[in-house]
């Protein structure tokens, strides 16, 4: 706290002040910079910090007296020496660029790491003494201070200086090397004072105008006149210049303590040298005439600074790593310092800030209370100027006379000026949750309050309140700003609520123009109002808790500008409290996940940067209406936990990619080479790989993902996990790939590194030729076994073949002799059937002849009634012999066809009128479905076409019963399609398989006593299909029948 109160920083140059003596003469309020510390809590084995470097690759180091330590950014490894028992406790490193490793111990000489193995460089390798307090390059070689003079390496061993003559000045604290080879000055720094070896003799100055014996540190460098010289840090203070004219800075007017313990030297940015003192009061940076000290206050886990390394960025940018007794703390150039109670404030919850422009005081309105700081001091303002103990939510500064206005939760408005507090009593309610003083359009001086109620505005010593009549919704005003003209005087008035949008009162005017999210407004939540500039033109920053968007003022209406988490570049959270505008035109937006920042680069064009906790914010969760950017161009925003100051002057973009290295890869428990390639064994096909990415800020936004290609398709996921583990890897080559990125998103990678996992014996290429050959081998065998096996069969087959073949002739033979009797009986049935028709048709038509004699005469006495008798049984007689000599010719292929157009219709009249009698009598009907415009003729032998239908007709009334009911006998023409339909009992499936076939017999019977021979449908179908149609039948039992002839076309 008393770095603070004496404005120390970690921040670079501030902007000058505006003229006042006041301010001249004291410095600003900073705030404690931010620091990251490291102890035994966060992975240090031991917390007294002696030594600290950073090697070629990159990686942090240090030594404790516990052993050396290296941090990749996330873990700190231990590295113990190779003798411990002896000495672990490393009291100097030197880790030379692509050489060894250097550890200087208080008790076991020097320990070596090269090249992955240890050595021990003690007494026995010429050291003068097992104490080592320091180690040094220069002249082209290393050199140490021990507990009995200096020595040099000579590349094999140490040689001791002087060699001839014992050492008696003591233990050698610091060596500093000038010059190469043989013109090299070594310089001692001893507990007798100072000495000098060169061209091979001493040369002893002792304390001589030092003002300590104790030399702790030297340096070489410019001093502030500009002239060469030294830097001798003592127990007693810090020298400058050289032997004989010694100029001795002491405490407390220039070091916190006068024990300096090491000194480093660095250039600022603007190139000016800049000296770092580690002391045992603190840390002091010393450019020009500036000095800044870090102590307790600052952030030192201890005072007690032991050793120091000052890393410059790219940039500029200054990280310090400063080793304690307390453990290592790093401060950063350029993050956000702090304030909170533990410097002055009342609380740390602060809801509100103001500068004082004419004075350069800074007032903080907290949960508890009001303070100010003021010419280096901080001052507590309540109820002894009449200002009550409570939560001062708003602040505002009167510019005529440089009174405050401070809103109160619960007790209204009150004005400070001159030490006292005078309440103004009579607005409509007593919380104040925002202020806005200045002219009004008239120029009178005016302030607008924002209650839970509206608002109202105090001018002339009286209220003006401003409700629903004058479009003010009653909501929380949380909320104001104005648009003012050249002379300051009000033009626009805006008004922001929590819930109910945003409003516009123009000047002179009486009644606001109010916009909700019907008029654009992106959320009805309004936060806070920040009036600025656009390209010349003013405008208003509205912050939601949707995001943070413009409005134009001219005319007034929302734009389509808004920033939020959903736009690119996303804000870290929509809700924010408040915004600013930076001296650059940056964009801050204060949120409830941290600060974000839109505004140039300096390479030119736009940036975005986010900032968090890792960056110095004391909490992410900034505070509504708590924001400020003050005369110096420093922006202040109030938390939850303290306030947090930027100096953008010292601000920085990490744009640099960092190292990425894999620190670890086992199978197993074997280590694999970190350069790979791996080569993993058949028994032991697991992977495990950790990896680091050398980014010293904001640790834990480091991510990382990686691929195995030949296994993975896509890298994985962004994650805070630095290893990956692979488990039974299939055989087959591989290639890992590891990505890193830092917290600003600068991304490294990808490292490759080669994988080979083997397979097992059974799978190599010679066990699978084996297999080849052994397959081969065995198809072979099978082979030929089966060729044999299939040959065996074929003989065994071709016998039984010979054998069935012969019993095959031998019946087709005996067939073929049976074949032949049973056409040669066939043929004499014919014959027979034939001579038999022909000899009895000619008796038969005589007794025809004769009965239709006998009918005819109309004798009496009975005779007819016989004769007509006779005359049927000779007609059915003369059908079957006519149908039997029919089958005869059939077979015997001699039936003869006169082929010619056939008309259909007419075919099928000349058929119903020879049936219809027969119909009538069983009290059937006899139907013609013909198509009215005729069919077109068929390709048929006429007379043998009436025969099959005739056939087909006779058979249908013959097996249809008597009606009643009627039945139907449908003849039907359709395109090369003659039906004939009945209503008869139908076919059985049995029926239906045997119609066709000759002298068969069907399940029905006629129902008149009818006769029938078996051959009508068998000659029906020949006559057709020799006609070249075919004769289908379709048939279900009940359902009677349907034969269609289908014929060719003429």
């Amino acid at each position: 706290m008393r770095a603070v109160l004496a404005g120390l920083a970690l921040l670079a140059p501030l902007r000058a002040a505006e003229p006042s003596a006041a301010r001249d003469r004291v410095a600003p309020l900073t705030g404690r910079p931010q620091v990251q510390i490291f102890t035994d809590r966060e992975g240090l084995r031991q917390n007294s910090v002696e030594a600290v470097g950073l090697d070629d690759q990159g990686y942090a180091w240090i030594g404790t007296q516990d052993g050396a330590m290296r941090y990749d950014g996330r873990t700190w490894t231990p590295v113990d020496m190779p003798a411990p028992r002896r000495s672990n406790w490393v009291t100097a490193m030197v880790l030379s660029p692509g050489g060894p490793r250097w550890f200087g111990t208080n008790n076991a000489g020097v320990a070596r790491w090269h090249e992955g193995r240890w050595t021990l460089l003690d007494r026995a390798s010429g050291l003068p003494s097992d104490a080592v307090y320091c180690l040094v390059e220069g002249g082209g070689t290393l050199w140490a201070g021990t507990g009995e003079g200096p020595a040099r390496w000579t590349g094999t061993r140490w040689q001791a200086f002087p060699a001839d003559q014992p050492w008696r000045h003591g233990p050698v604290r610091a060596l500093l090397v000038r010059g190469t080879a043989a013109e090299a000055e070594v310089w001692v720094g001893t507990d007798e004072g100072l000495g000098c070896f060169q061209r091979g003799s001493w040369r002893w100055f002792g304390q001589a105008g030092l003002p300590s014996p104790m030399v702790t540190a030297l340096l070489e460098g410019e001093t502030p006149g500009g002239r060469g010289g030294f830097w001798v840090g003592t127990r007693a203070g810090l020298s400058v210049g050289e032997p004989g004219r010694w100029r001795t800075h002491g405490a407390p007017e220039f070091l916190p303590r006068p024990a300096v313990s090491c000194l480093k030297r660095t250039l600022s940015r603007a190139g000016k040298p800049v000296l770092w003192v580690g002391t045992e009061g603190g840390l002091v940076r010393w450019e020009g005439d500036r000095r800044r000290v870090w102590g307790l206050a600052e952030g030192l886990t201890s005072p007690l600074v032991r050793s120091l390394l000052v890393q410059i960025g790219p940039s500029g940018r200054e990280t310090v790593w400063a080793g304690t007794f307390g453990g290592l703390v790093r401060f950063t150039e350029g993050t956000w310092a702090s304030l909170d109670a533990q410097d002055g404030l009342p609380d740390n919850l602060v809801f509100s800030l103001h500068e004082d422009r004419r004075t350069g005081g800074l007032w903080f309105g907290t949960f508890y209370g009001l303070v100010s700081y003021q010419g280096g001091r901080w001052r507590t303002h309540g109820e002894a100027e009449g200002l009550p103990r409570t939560t001062i939510f708003a602040l505002a500064g009167d510019a005529a006379d440089g009174a405050v206005w401070v809103g109160t939760r619960g007790h209204g408005l009150y004005r400070l000026h001159g030490g006292r507090a005078r309440p103004l009593p009579g607005l409509p309610d007593s919380f104040v949750y925002a202020l806005h003083a200045g002219p009004d359009a008239d120029g009178a001086p005016a302030v607008w309050v924002g209650t839970r109620v509206g608002v109202s505005r105090w001018k002339g010593g009286a209220w003006t309140h401003y409700g629903e009549r004058h479009g003010v919704p009653r909501a929380l005003v949380s909320g104001i700003t104005a648009i003012r003209g050249p002379d300051g005087a009000l033009r626009q008035l805006w008004v922001g609520t929590r819930g109910s949008g945003l409003g516009v009162l123009e000047a002179g005017g009486d009644a606001f123009t109010w916009f909700g999210d019907a008029q654009g407004l992106v959320d009805s939540r309004v936060m806070h109002l920040l009036a600025a500039e656009e390209e010349g033109r003013p405008c208003i920053w509205v912050s939601t808790q949707g995001g943070l968007q413009q409005f134009q003022t001219s005319p007034p209406r929302a734009t389509g500008r808004v920033l939020n988490q959903a736009t690119q570049p996303g804000f870290p959270g929509d809700m924010v409290y408040t915004a600013q505008r930076g001296p650059d035109g940056s964009l801050f937006a204060f949120t409830n996940r941290g600060v974000w920042r839109l505004g140039p680069k300096p390479g030119g064009g736009l940036e975005a940067q986010a900032f968090t906790t890792g960056d110095g914010l004391p909490s992410n969760g900034c505070v509504q209406g708590a924001s400020l950017v003050d005369s110096h161009g420093r922006v202040w925003v109030g938390t939850v936990l303290g306030v947090a100051i930027l100096a953008p002057s010292t601000r920085f973009v990490d744009t640099r990619p960092k190292r990425l290295y894999l620190d670890q890869a086992r199978n197993g428990d074997q280590n694999l080479p970190l350069a790979g390639p791996w080569h993993l064994p058949w028994r032991m096909r697991n992977l495990k790989v950790r990896f680091s990415l050398l980014s010293y800020h904001r640790e834990a936004d480091t991510r990382f993902r990686s691929r195995l290609v030949g296994l993975e398709a896509e890298p994985s996921a962004w994650t805070p996990a630095a290893d990956r583990e692979f488990v039974t890897l299939p055989p087959g080559r591989y290639t890992l790939q590891v990505w890193g990125r830092d917290h600003a998103g600068n991304e490294t990678g990808p490292l490759e590194l080669p994988v080979v996992v083997e397979a097992p014996p059974w799978l190599r290429w010679w066990a699978l030729l084996a297999y080849i050959l052994l397959l081969t081998g065995g198809v072979l065998l099978l082979i030929l076994w089966r060729v044999r096996r299939l040959q065996q069969q074929n003989a065994r087959l071709a016998a039984r073949v010979h054998a069935a073949t012969a019993e095959v002739r031998r019946q087709n033979e005996a067939l073929g002799r049976i074949n032949q009797h049973l056409a040669r009986l066939n043929e004499e049935k014919s014959n027979m059937l034939g001579i038999a028709a022909h000899d009895l048709r000619n008796p038969l038509s005589a007794i025809g002849l004769f009965a239709e004699m006998i009918t005819r005469s109309g004798e009496e006495g009975g005779a007819e009634a016989p004769a007509r008798r006779i005359q049927k049984l000779v007609g059915e007689m003369s059908m079957l012999i006519e149908r039997l000599l029919n089958s005869s010719r059939i077979d015997a292929g001699q039936i003869s066809l006169q082929m010619e157009g056939v008309d259909p219709c007419l075919l099928l009249r000349e058929l119903a009128e020879r049936h219809r009698a027969a119909a009538e009598a069983k009290h059937l009907l006899l139907e013609l479905d013909l198509p009215p415009e005729g069919a077109p003729a068929l390709l048929a032998d006429p007379f043998h076409l009436m025969e099959v239908l005739d056939n087909l007709v006779s058979n249908a009334l013959k097996f249809m019963p008597p009606g009643p009911p009627v039945r139907r006998v449908t003849l039907r023409v359709r395109e090369g399609l003659i039906e004939i339909q009945d209503e008869g009992p139908g076919f059985t499936e049995e029926d239906k398989a045997h119609a066709f076939e000759r002298f068969r017999r069907l399940s029905a019977r006629p129902t008149a006593g009818e006769g029938s021979t078996g051959l009508g449908l068998s000659i029906a179908r020949a006559l057709v299909e020799a006609m070249g149609g075919e004769l289908t039948l379709h048939s279900e039992p009940g359902q009677g029948a349907t034969f269609r002839i289908h014929l060719g076309r003429a």
